[in-house]
């Protein structure tokens, strides 16, 4: 591995951390980690010692930019003593360097795959207080030779940390039991102790006995293998929630890197991961429905199957499941700029080579997609519904009717409104219906919903295309915990995740002038930040695998009996 050396300025003192990462950067179809490692001291030999105990090796293999925060002279500050320095303020500019991209943009990591680990009595106090803090910016700690619990902390300050606990005070013990709320001895062998919660298969601790003299491989594969890896913290409440992460090795993806062979866009390269689920391999010949589920902007195709877990549900229900790359490798032209190549071409082109491929039933090809891969689902949908028999798309400010962060000067609201005013004269024309399941959260941008968001813009043309009635969204927001603007004819209360019974959503149910049909759905999710829920595709399967598309365009619906 490269080893750099990094300042940082940190409320106008200069701090140091050494970065760890391959000597290669990573491809399209990879989904980095991050492990910010605190020890007593800040000498480089240090950072080579840990490395040599087999972190190098997995990193390599893992994609893991590795990160080591060099302590003042006086050690870490973890009781936050006024005066001295702060190194709360240090580590969380270490986390959102990484966020960014700590080296440049190409080395950037996902919010939900940071991880810390603390070697040496200072350090594990330090990345305790760190963690009581700040939850929502760690996964999971693993803590070696911790003694002294910070004073100026409790547990009920933080949030449930899995966490691994080697040659750790009981202080440290009892700490991490009371955080994850841990109430059953899931095993107990020789030095090895593990406690879970008996509600929440993830809030575990795993301790560690007897004195560790210094960092072996045997512990940091347990630590990556028995923790790291086993774990994601999603931003679905202002703490996050911790799920688990797919196991890229166990997935069966056949990954497609650069492939030139779709011929859209004068030939250009796409990238994209393919899942055929286990039972279409066995009975090749039968038609089987296909899903497409596109990225965020600057995420990738790992990063959403990761995210998304589609082809999870694809291998249980028999559908074939793609997670495409944007043809730029970072968003999705919406707005069908000219400069720039055509997705809407990409993905004719890709769903035409997957018919070539495999039986697909036409019938029943659904579109997904989370935040600018949303956009691209409603882009999709309006352009060719003759191609899609419902879509659900999650967490989008499309149609984008406000100038963003990102090339404010190139706003045009006309340009970004092109696709919605194709798509209602192509319903004016041919009367299609387009069933929408729409997921967004109360932590979101643009909650609470008020005229000119986007989500207005959003939920009109849908509602519009589909026959609904459209009512005026107020220019303030409803005085009520449900609102989104313009409340659904009926609303639906649910608790659908057994470890998070208090996670809830409503689900806004909008009925069509003819037939009295739900083709439009606004699903509210309470405490949701700009993330996907490890639940949202489970809800919106029920949802848009109800649908078929017929070849005049016209629609059938199971739960309709037709």
């Amino acid at each position: 591995m490269k080893i750099f050396y990094k300042n940082f300025d940190i409320n106008d003192q200069v701090r140091s951390a050494f970065v760890c990462v391959e000597d290669t950067t990573w491809d399209c179809l990879t989904k980095p980690s991050s492990i910010i490692i605190l020890r007593d001291d800040n000498t480089e030999t240090s950072v080579k010692e840990i490395l040599a105990a087999g972190l190098s090796e997995l990193a390599k293999e893992y994609h893991i930019v590795i990160v080591f925060p060099n302590p003042i002279e006086n050690g870490w500050n973890f009781n936050i003593a006024p005066g001295k320095v702060d190194d709360v303020a240090f580590l969380k500019t270490i986390h959102e360097n990484i966020r960014k991209g700590i080296l440049g943009p190409e080395w950037k990591v996902m919010n939900d795959v940071n991880y810390l680990m603390g070697i040496g009595q200072d350090s594990c106090a330090m990345a305790t207080t760190f963690i009581t803090l700040h939850p929502e910016l760690i996964a999971a700690v693993a803590l070696v030779g911790g003694n002294n619990i910070p004073s100026t902390i409790t547990h009920s300050m933080g949030a449930p940390m899995p966490a691994l606990l080697a040659d750790c005070s009981n202080g440290f013990i009892n700490y991490y039991k009371a955080l994850n709320n841990t109430d059953t001895i899931e095993m107990s062998k020789d030095a090895l102790t593990v406690y879970v919660d008996s509600t929440h298969p993830f809030h575990k601790v795993t301790i560690i006995n007897g004195e560790i003299q210094k960092l072996t491989g045997g512990l940091v594969r347990k630590i990556w293998f028995d923790l790291f890896y086993q774990v994601r913290r999603i931003n679905t409440s202002p703490k996050g929630n911790i799920c688990r992460r797919i196991h890229v090795e166990e997935c069966r993806f056949e990954k497609h890197l650069n492939d030139c062979s779709l011929g859209d866009n004068n030939g250009i390269p796409h990238s994209w991961l393919e899942h055929v689920p286990q039972v279409v391999l066995d009975n090749p010949t039968k038609p089987v429905p296909l899903l497409i589920f596109s990225h965020g902007a600057t995420d990738n195709p790992m990063i959403a199957a990761d995210m998304s877990k589609w082809h999870e549900i694809g291998e249980r229900e028999g559908f074939i499941t793609v997670y495409p790359l944007a043809s730029n490798g970072i968003n999705y032209n919406l707005n069908l700029d000219p400069d720039y190549p055509s997705d809407v071409d990409f993905y004719l082109a890709l769903i035409q080579y997957l018919k070539n491929k495999y039986v697909i039933d036409s019938s029943r090809i659904y579109i997904s997609g989370f935040s600018n891969g949303a956009g691209m689902a409603h882009v999709m949908c309006l352009l060719h519904p003759e191609i899609f028999a419902a879509a659900a798309p999650f967490d989008t400010m499309w149609p984008y009717v406000k100038p963003g962060p990102f090339a404010p000067d190139k706003f045009n609201l006309e340009k970004n409104l092109k696709t919605i005013t194709i798509g209602l004269e192509l319903q004016k024309k041919y009367n299609y219906r387009m069933p929408i399941w729409y997921v967004y959260g109360t932590r979101e941008f643009e909650y609470p919903i008020t005229k000119g968001s986007g989500q207005q813009y959003q939920y009109d043309t849908w509602k519009k295309y589909n026959n609904i009635a459209v009512l005026p969204t107020p220019e303030k927001p409803l005085d009520s915990e449900y609102s989104i603007g313009v409340e659904g004819e009926t609303i639906e209360i649910i608790h659908p995740c057994p470890e998070y019974p208090e996670y809830k959503y409503s689900i806004h149910k909008f009925y069509s002038l003819d037939g009295h049909k739900d083709y439009y759905n606004f699903v509210l999710a309470h405490g949701k930040g700009h993330e996907v829920h490890y639940v949202d595709a489970e809800l919106a399967w029920q949802f848009i695998s109800r649908f078929s598309r017929n070849l005049d365009g016209s629609l059938n619906d199971s739960k309709m009996g037709n």
